[in-house]
């Protein structure tokens, strides 16, 4: 359209500035006709035309353009053509290009006449956006269709002629192409704050509403044009024939054009003088509001194009449906917005706090004022001048605050793919916004109910309490401190307790899970803090990484196979491991950025819990308690979910160099550390039977094959320590309550300060016939182990128990002084004696010496000074007793006559010794030939004599040794003294008491002068003769005669 003062008349093309885009393609972007070759300036030249009435109202004046600053925007421009792929003769007139800086007449851009082009000086007095980078187009955040870019509200070319785009479009007419062309570079008609790429050829929108208003004379935009508020009301046309079904039309109401219909609109532009302009939505389907800018932005109607809006204070959505608010960090209107009927989406921050929000549970309220921040080093000294303040509180809504999510396409729910932060149901929340021309915050307090953690491999978090968000748009992180914010006038801010110095924080209580299972644990008087940073130990760093870390008070096992109850309130122990409450855990998680390559995704975490007494649980027959400090690292690949085999420095990563915004919880974890606990131990091995209590312990467990060749334990829990012990092993051992303590048994070894060493391993719950089966193997290196539950024995050499017996029961002595014991062996000392004399010996086991004198032996005084007793002298061999110490005997025994018929020598042996020495000779004697019956034999004991038959032969041998046949439990001297007594011949088997192995006692008659009866006898005896003789018993059969000696 040519502006009414143009001196060209309306010859030529011309590119107009408007606030509004551009009208549908009619035909093929092909090049009306080339410029004739060599042609002259006063050709008929094509004009980019800006109109007169925007003109003389810019406020944006700026320096003249100079050739230095054209130059590189003009290389891209004809970089742009040639990667167009124009033919070689279009190529060519490039070459020859020339562009001149000119003041144009006024509402003139730009003007291509042959290969001449004239640019205006200052934009027709809006002022040109020279791009110091014309490759790319950060400064224009919307795209919308057929190549248009609109500006950051926050940039330089939000208000300015993009000089890109006019030198674009200029070329254009050099190189063939005309204004009716299908290219929507190529239109005449151009708007401040836009942007518009050749690569697209689609042209898009229809005759913009503010061109079509000031179509009408009196609808001057001069700063006082459209002087009410108007109202753009948004809907399908369908009553028109030519409408495009896809896009939008507008009825506008308030103008002062009046009341019009426009159809197929793209974008709306609301007055500069009315601050009550609205667009009301009145389409009955999902809508979504992209609030990129202060009262700018665009709205998409599901299943229409989108339309672009500015200028516009109020906002309402769908009468029914849902509808979506997308703000951005210099997003808002200033006015009201009104949701109306359906669910509302939320997202606020690019993701920071995105909600939907039940129907009738939101209110939003904006105001414009004064924000005295809390932060210095904020707008004028802490003050940002004339801001405006949204507030909003909803309650009943999910919810997802942290980083990285977005509403889904129906407005009706939250994706989380690839984001990091809490997600939560039922929430309640109060949110205000401070926004200027060039800075936004937004502070959120939201009151949640087991949130859970999103977008962490193998970490599982869920907190309850009051979650802080406290966003900001600037590049230094600045943020208001809104516990200490107001404004002017008063009462604009909801009440919040976040402060400058917090990003994502969460004050209350948390569960964990970490490792599918290998720390679970419930936190309270939880402090959490969730930013973004660089995570470094030297050798692993993760650029902009999502961290994560707190301290509390938690209840926890740690271990194999925990997990959490349903509500995520209570721990439940796992196969084993330790389980604890009431101790203090600090944990730091950091998860690598989506654009850190090979580490995107990545899951780091750090866990250092301070524990008192943990109880080791899942093993049977060993009872372990552990205090001291937990330690666990853990690294899981984030598209494999599989362990890395590189973990974390925690001590580097976390330390001062490495966090110089302590952000992070100091903690003390090396890479190599899996799963550790150093500190103290207390042991209870099979209930008793080895009970400990251990110092400097460093216990490690994990998972692990363990094999000897024979058992293979695959997979199996091991857990492994060695300390400094004092310990008891026997029976009935005991730890005392608190498990510091070792409670001695009943019997056995206690010891102090040794060494022990522990190795545990149970099978896997998937290994067969090994699953749960427990192998304990504990080696403690002893020095001087008490005996504890023997009295009167002081000292025993381990390993020596039954020697010693043996050597005490061959020398028959009596026991020995405690003094007289040998330390090391438990033996009699034995003092220095004088040499062997004739008729002296010394015997094993005695302290003095023995002298025979007269008819006796008698023992002279030992070293103490005391007589050992004396025993009758017996020169004819028979059997002599030798009373010694404490009244045991040693009974000694001599052949009596000469040599055994088999070379044995008379010698004077101990009865133990004789009786095997007349074994083997009785074995030797049977098993020669002509023995008759050998063994068979019968032998027949008459008073001291023993005749044996052998093969019907009679014979008779002097031998001094007894037999008993029986004897009863407990009574063997006795019984071989009373026998020895009286001579007995064995009793018949048949003569034999069943209970007691004695003989049966017959009812006798009274006992008569001359007679009497003997126990263990079945007849009497009576003196005759110079024998006594036994009479005939009850069986009617003598039991043989005896001499008689008185």
């Amino acid at each position: 359209m040519n502006p009414a003062d143009s001196p060209l008349g309306d010859e030529g093309g011309f590119f107009v500035v408007l606030e509004a885009v551009f009208s549908e393609p009619t035909g093929d972007a092909m090049p009306r006709a080339p410029p004739v070759s060599g042609a002259s300036h006063s050709d008929e030249p094509d004009y980019l035309r800006s109109e007169p009435r925007l003109a003389a109202t810019a406020q944006n004046l700026g320096p003249s353009l100079t050739d230095q600053a054209l130059a590189p925007v003009l290389e891209q421009a004809i970089r742009l053509w040639i990667a167009g792929d124009i033919d070689g003769s279009r190529a060519e007139r490039l070459a020859s290009l020339e562009v001149r800086i000119v003041d144009l007449p006024t509402g003139i851009l730009g003007q291509a006449d042959g290969d001449l082009i004239l640019i205006d000086a200052d934009a027709d007095g809006f002022g040109w956006f020279v791009d110091s980078t014309p490759g790319e187009s950060s400064e224009y955040e919307v795209t919308l269709s057929g190549g248009q870019l609109i500006a950051d509200t926050g940039s330089d070319a939000f208000d300015r002629i993009d000089l890109l785009t006019v030198l674009v479009h200029e070329i254009g007419h050099v190189v063939g192409f005309d204004h009716d062309s299908d290219l929507a570079v190529m239109d005449a008609d151009l708007s401040v704050g836009r942007r518009i790429e050749l690569a697209d050829t689609d042209r898009v929108g229809s005759l913009p509403v503010t061109s079509a208003l000031t179509l009408d004379p009196l609808a001057v935009l001069n700063g006082s044009s459209d002087a009410g508020p108007i109202t753009f009301r948004i809907f399908d046309d369908i009553a028109n024939l030519g409408d495009d079904p896809g896009v939008l039309d507008v009825e506008v109401t308030g103008a002062d054009s009046g009341n019009l219909i426009y159809n197929d609109v793209s974008s709306l532009i609301g007055s500069l003088l009315s601050f009550a302009d609205q667009i009301v939505v009145d389409i009955d389907a999902y809508v979504k509001w992209n609030l990129s800018g202060l009262n700018a932005g665009t709205v998409t109607v599901s299943g229409y194009a989108t339309i672009s809006f500015s200028q516009v204070e109020n906002i309402t959505g769908a009468l029914t449906a849902n509808d979506a608010f997308i703000v951005g960090d210099l997003g808002g209107v200033t006015g009201t917005i009104d949701d109306r009927g359906g669910s509302t989406g939320l997202d606020v921050g690019n993701g920071a706090l995105v909600a939907v929000i039940p129907d009738t549970f939101i209110t939003w309220t904006n105001s414009t004022g004064d924000v005295l921040t809390g932060n210095s080093n904020l707008g004028t000294a802490g003050t940002l001048a004339n801001a405006n303040v949204r507030k909003i509180t909803f309650s009943g809504a999910n919810l997802f605050v942290g980083s990285g999510a977005a509403l889904n396409a129906t407005g009706s729910g939250i994706i989380t793919t690839n984001a990091v932060g809490f997600a939560a149901s039922g929430a309640s929340l109060s949110m205000a916004s401070v926004t200027t021309a060039t800075e936004g915050f937004h502070g959120v307090q939201a009151s949640v109910s087991d949130a859970g953690l999103t977008g962490v491999a193998g970490f599982e978090l869920y907190a309850s309490g009051t979650l802080k968000l406290n966003q900001t748009s600037r590049v230094d992180d600045e943020r208001i401190d809104w516990t200490n914010a107001s404004t002017t006038p008063g009462g604009l801010l909801p009440a919040m307790a976040i402060t400058k110095t917090q990003h994502l924080n969460l004050t209350g209580s948390a569960a964990v899970d970490i490792g599918g299972g290998a720390l679970v644990a419930t936190v309270s008087g939880v402090e959490l803090n969730l930013a973004t940073m660089t995570v470094t130990d030297g050798v692993t760093t993760l650029t902009g990484a999502d961290v994560l870390s707190f301290t509390g008070t938690a209840a926890l096992f740690a271990g194999t196979g925990g997990s959490l109850n349903g509500a995520h309130t209570v721990v439940n122990n796992g196969t084993i491991g330790f389980a604890v409450s009431g101790v203090t855990l600090s944990l730091v998680m950091a998860k690598g950025a989506l654009g850190d390559g090979a580490n995107a995704g990545d899951t780091y975490v750090g866990v250092s819990v301070a524990l008192t007494d943990a109880e080791l649980i899942g093993v049977s027959g060993l009872e372990l308690y552990a205090s001291g400090t937990l330690k666990l690292n853990a690294a899981t690949d984030g598209i494999t979910t599989l362990d890395l085999p590189t973990r974390m420095n925690w001590t580097l990563a976390t330390a001062d160099a490495n966090d110089p915004s302590f952000l992070l919880t100091n903690l003390d974890i090396i890479a190599a550390l899996e799963l550790q606990v150093t500190g103290s131990a207390a042991v209870d091995i099979g209930n008793g039977a080895l009970v400990a209590t251990v110092s400097g312990v460093e216990l490690n467990l994990a998972t692990m094959t363990v094999t000897d060749g024979v058992t293979t334990l695959t997979g199996a829990d091991v857990l492994s320590f060695t300390g400094t012990a004092a310990l008891f092993a026997g029976t009935g051992g005991s730890l005392n309550g608190a498990h510091t303590v070792v409670n001695n048994g009943t019997i056995g070894f206690a010891v102090s300060g040794v060494t022990l060493s522990l190795v545990m391993a149970k099978g896997a719950l998937g290994d067969g016939a090994n699953a749960g089966d427990t192998y304990v193997g504990v080696s403690v290196a002893l020095t001087d182990a008490e005996l504890i539950g023997v009295s009167g024995l002081r000292a025993v050499r381990l390993g020596h128990a039954q020697g010693e017996r043996r050597h005490r029961r061959h020398h028959h002595a009596g026991p020995a002084d405690a003094h007289e014991l040998d330390a090391g062996h438990g033996r009699r000392q034995r003092p220095e004696l004088p040499a062997h004399q004739p008729g002296h010996h010394r015997r094993a086991g005695t302290a003095g010496h023995r002298q025979r004198r007269g008819g006796h032996r008698q023992r002279r005084a030992g070293s103490d000074g005391k007589r050992r007793g004396t025993q009758p002298g017996d020169d004819d061999g028979d059997r002599r007793r030798d009373h010694a110490d404490g009244g045991r005997r040693a009974v000694l025994h001599r052949h009596r006559g000469a040599v055994c018929r088999h070379g044995r020598q008379p010698q004077r042996r101990a009865h133990g010794r004789q009786q095997r020495h007349d074994r083997v000779c009785r074995e030797r004697r049977d098993a020669e030939p002509g023995d008759g019956q050998g063994r068979a034999g019968r032998r027949r004991q008459r008073g001291r004599h023993l005749r044996r038959r052998l093969g019907g032969a009679d014979r008779r041998r002097t031998d001094r040794g007894l037999r008993t046949r029986a004897v009863r439990l407990g009574h063997a001297q006795g019984e071989r003294r009373h026998r020895r007594h009286h001579h007995a011949g064995p009793a018949d088997a048949d003569e034999l008491d069943a209970g007691h192995g004695r003989r049966q006692r017959p009812e006798l008659p009274a006992h008569q002068p001359g007679h009497h009866r003997r126990a263990g006898t079945a007849g009497h005896r009576q003196r005759r003769g110079g024998h006594w003789q036994r009479r005939a018993g009850s069986d009617g059969k003598r039991r043989g005669t005896q001499p008689w000696r008185r």
